[in-house]
């Protein structure tokens, strides 16, 4: 919704006005201010398939490393050798469980440290 209370519109190519919920609004002035940061911004349809590079890339690891994940089955694909593939919302779940684990594993280590009285 705008300042009026009228809801946001955008013209496409062939003429056509679509609104745009102020749910979209919200991400896409969220993206711009990324943008605008110079952050780079890529979205991908989360039941997407990915290589295991595009994987490793989301993730920020190595090749080497999310071959390892899928080995031991901390994160699941499909597929074999050079076609072996991972599904998007696979490997977000991943990262949120990691970065979960990290936040836990960094308080314990805090609480630790405080304990000791390295932070008096």
């Amino acid at each position: 919704m705008t300042a009026t209370n009228r809801p946001l519109s955008i013209l496409t190519a062939t003429g056509q006005r679509v609104e745009v919920p102020a749910s979209l609004v919200a991400v896409l002035q969220y993206l711009a201010s990324l943008l605008a940061q110079g952050d780079a911004v890529t979205l991908v349809p989360v039941q997407r398939d990915v290589s295991l590079g595009e994987a490793a890339t989301l993730l920020g690891v190595a090749v080497r490393f999310l071959n390892q994940l899928l080995d031991t089955g901390e994160l699941t694909s499909h597929g074999e050798g050079d076609d072996r593939c991972v599904r998007v919302s696979d490997v977000v779940s991943y990262k949120q469980r990691r970065s979960a684990d990290n936040r836990r594993d960094l308080a314990t280590a805090l609480a630790v440290a405080q304990e000791a009285g390295a932070y008096d």
